[in-house]
């Protein structure tokens, strides 16, 4: 996630809507943003369907390994 932009945001919203997992990368400028995203979602909808996983750059790569695609 380069930015904390709405249009950097705004091209994987519908995914969420579709069902479909998103992994959400901080940048190097906005860290945060991911989190506050996340917590923004939880209060609006389910618990279970958000997570955060606070992690350095392998495990980011262990986490997209893991993933059918990306």
């Amino acid at each position: 996630m380069p930015s904390n932009s709405p249009a950097v945001n705004s091209l994987w919203l519908p995914a969420i809507a579709l069902k479909t997992p998103v992994i959400i990368k901080p940048g190097k400028e906005e860290p945060w943003t991911p989190y506050r995203l996340i917590q923004a979602f939880i209060a609006a909808a389910r618990h279970g369907a958000f997570g955060f996983y606070p992690t350095r750059s392998r495990g980011a790569a262990a986490i997209l390994n893991t993933c059918g695609r990306a």
